[in-house]
């Protein structure tokens, strides 16, 4: 019963941390021979013009044929309007055209953690690693649904890395977490009561973690 309070508690937070933190709005490197239009596209984008936005970045897609970075620029205007399902088409269609481009990978994977879809959400960061096996968003994501997954042992070493970052403090919730599962007890102690002075007082969840920690010191 425990095992399965904590994972209902934590299945909105990973949600949640979807939208809250791992939708990046980074501007891939830009090619030189299209970078004025995407500049002027860019800036609108920024302004939130979001129709100027999008009559520019359609206009640059058409010019400039083979980059995918209008489309992911097209997906964030989606996203910022709230149409979840038209950004996804979006960055699919940027990374069919550039894979190189891994914040579109985060971008997708976060929509399909929103959407419960996390299977899919595991694919699609699993292929984000191929380009870039030290993404940290991403490693962040995988670390969250492997710990949904049961899969306890892959979570401590793919997030151990994350932890020093003050940007990823929610990694200590599962790695420490997955650890006291494994039954590593100094460990888990150690990294849920570092969670614990760095989480808002606010956070869902912190009372299981604050009784965890608790058994944790008892003799």
């Amino acid at each position: 019963m425990k095992e399965n309070k904590v994972a209902f508690i934590l299945i909105p937070i990973l949600l949640i941390a979807a939208i809250a933190v791992y939708f990046t709005m980074k501007v891939p490197d830009e090619v030189e021979t299209a970078s004025s239009c995407y500049s002027q596209a860019t800036a609108a984008v920024q302004s939130q013009k979001w129709e100027d936005a999008k009559k520019q970045l359609n206009q640059c897609k058409l010019k400039y044929q083979g980059d995918g970075k209008f489309d992911f620029q097209l997906g964030n205007v989606a996203r910022m309007q709230n149409q979840m399902d038209q950004a996804l088409t979006y960055y699919l269609s940027a990374l069919g055209t550039s894979p190189q481009l891994i914040e579109a990978y985060n971008n997708a994977a976060a929509i399909k953690m929103l959407q419960n879809k996390l299977d899919d959400a595991m694919s699609i960061i699993e292929d984000g690693l191929k380009q870039k096996p030290d993404y940290k968003d991403l490693n962040f994501k995988k670390g969250q649904l492997l710990y949904l997954k049961q899969q306890y042992t892959q979570v401590v070493p793919l997030l151990e890395p994350l932890v020093g970052d003050p940007e990823y403090f929610e990694a200590y919730r599962f790695l420490g977490l997955s650890q006291y599962k494994l039954g590593q007890k100094p460990q888990a102690l150690n990294s849920l009561a570092e969670y614990l002075q760095k989480a808002s007082p606010t956070t869902q969840g912190l009372q299981e973690i604050e009784r965890i920690v608790a058994e944790l010191k008892s003799p």
